[in-house]
């Protein structure tokens, strides 16, 4: 609020979902422009969904409908026990796998809901490893994946059944990366995809140093922002309705986003996801080259059909 009361024009990144459906509601109600590219709550565009507010690089239905499908398509992946974190993220990505892999024939057979901030996962896996699924689905974020992810390896899940993780991000794996070897997830982008990708992470790991790589958020944020800037340009200047009337339908391609598109029913931006595994250490071609793309989502099949949306558009 004081942010924009002050003059400010645009809210960016915003990686936590709470924190996310807050400063939109606020962007709303003072005619300022939101895009999220964290926060991964569908709800940003359905129930939530308002005439200044974006989602930009995911959210948890293209998570879940392009890993969730990807693995419950195969004969060895229609059983899972899920764990999740019982917030807005957590439960949303819950409801949008459980849709997924029902899509294909699968169940989520039982699903564990652990507070935010839990510290010890062991009984939940433990209880995951007797219920022997096919199947163990990861839906929490931040801290709460990675300790789930730490017991799940601990107790050797990941050599008893396939692990599936909601959201992941490169720096995780480069943290971690023999918890994590074998998952499989879906990202928005991945530096080493394709030449204009690696092109413009070799810019971003010069400026920043130290040789890491950048992750898929990092990226959605400079395209996001480019996008925004680029707007400001086309309509000559800032006012938020003209921007909306100049973003809303178009479609782009940039080293972010394949087979773009801003779109006007609910205002999210639709592009290509990228389901991929784990690579083990011995398999990786570069440092930092975890991700081994097994299949590229297209648009019409990661992202929410517009004939399903539940946004009441009343702008």
């Amino acid at each position: 609020r004081e942010f924009f009361d002050g003059g400010g024009d645009l809210a960016l990144d915003l990686t936590n979902s709470g924190t996310a459906l807050a400063v939109s509601a606020v962007g709303k109600e003072k005619h300022k422009l939101v895009i999220v590219t964290g926060g991964g709550s569908s709800a940003l565009t359905g129930a939530n969904c308002d005439k200044y507010t974006y989602h930009y690089a995911y959210d948890t239905y293209a998570l879940a409908h392009s890993t969730g499908t990807n693995i419950a398509a195969q004969k060895n992946g229609k059983t899972w026990y899920a764990i999740y974190p019982t917030y807005a993220f957590g439960t949303q990505m819950l409801a949008d796998f459980t849709e997924a892999v029902k899509s294909q024939g699968g169940s989520i057979v039982k699903a564990d809901g652990a507070p935010l901030g839990t510290t010890d996962f062991s009984s939940y896996v433990l209880a995951a490893k007797n219920a022997k699924p096919q199947v163990l689905g990861i839906f929490s974020a931040g801290a709460d994946m990675v300790n789930t992810a730490k017991a799940a390896a601990q107790f050797g899940l990941n050599k008893d059944m396939k692990v599936a993780i909601g959201l992941l991000f490169l720096a995780d794996v480069d943290a971690l990366p023999d918890v994590f070897t074998g998952s499989r997830i879906t990202t928005s982008w991945y530096w080493d995809e394709d030449a204009a990708s690696r092109g413009w992470a070799d810019k971003w790991t010069k400026a920043y140093g130290g040789g890491i790589r950048p992750t898929d958020v990092q990226a959605a944020d400079y395209s996001a922002t480019m996008q925004y800037l680029n707007a400001i340009k086309a309509t000559g200047g800032t006012d938020p309705d003209k921007i909306v009337s100049y973003l809303d339908g178009r479609k782009f391609k940039d080293f972010y986003v394949h087979n773009g598109q801003w779109r006007a029913r609910d205002h999210s931006v639709v592009h290509d996801m990228y389901v991929g595994d784990i690579l083990a250490k011995d398999k990786l071609k570069a440092p930092h080259a975890w991700f081994n793309i097994v299949e590229t989502i297209p648009p019409s099949r990661a992202f929410r059909p517009e004939s399903q949306s539940v946004c009441t558009k009343d702008w």
